[in-house]
C-alpha cells in the first residue's frame, strides 16, 4: 500500500463541544418504547427467551423473534443474513444478549467476547436477563466505536 496522502489543510476546532448540544449526554437510561431483536436458532432454550422477554417487557420495550423462516429457525453460523445481523449490531454499537449456544455465530462474525466490552451479555446465566436489560437500557456501547471503525 502506497502511504497515504497528506491532508490539503489541518482540521480546526472552533471551540469545546457543548454539552447542552449533546444528545449522548441528555439520553434517558430507559428501554421504553424500544425494540430488542432476538435471534434465534433449533433448539434455543425457551426458558431463556421467556425470561428475556419478561424483563424486556417490564422495561417497557418489546421482545420481536427474529428466526430465518416461520415455523423452524436453521443453523445460524450457515447463514450469511444471521451473521450480517450481528456483525451490523456490533458494528452498530448494540447490546448484544448471547447464550453459549451463540458463541459461534459471534465468533463467525468476528466478535470476540471480552468482559471488557460491556455491551456483549451473557443471558443463559443467572439473572443474565436482567444483566442484559441495565445494559441495554444504557443505550450505545461508545467506548467500542474506536474499535470497529477508524473513521469518524
Amino acid at each position: 500500500m502506497p502511504p497515504a496522502a497528506p491532508a490539503a489543510a489541518q482540521p480546526k476546532r472552533v471551540g469545546e463541544p457543548s454539552p447542552a448540544l449533546s444528545l449522548v449526554a441528555k439520553a434517558h437510561e430507559t428501554l421504553q418504547t424500544r425494540i430488542v431483536g432476538c435471534l434465534v436458532s433449533d433448539g434455543a432454550d425457551a426458558g431463556v427467551v421467556d425470561g428475556l422477554r419478561k424483563a424486556v417487557e417490564a422495561a417497557g420495550a418489546q421482545l420481536r423473534i427474529i428466526a430465518p423462516k416461520a415455523g423452524g429457525v436453521a443453523e445460524l453460523t450457515k447463514e450469511s443474513a444471521a451473521v450480517d445481523f450481528v456483525r451490523d449490531a456490533f458494528g452498530h454499537l448494540k447490546v448484544i444478549g448471547f447464550t453459549a449456544a451463540a458463541r459461534p455465530l459471534l465468533a463467525r462474525a468476528g466478535i470476540e467476547v471480552s468482559e471488557a466490552d460491556r455491551g456483549l451479555v451473557a443471558i443463559d446465566g443467572p439473572r443474565g436477563d436482567a444483566a442484559f436489560v441495565s445494559q441495554a437500557k444504557k443505550g450505545r456501547v461508545w467506548e467500542r466505536e474506536p474499535h470497529v471503525r477508524t473513521v469518524f
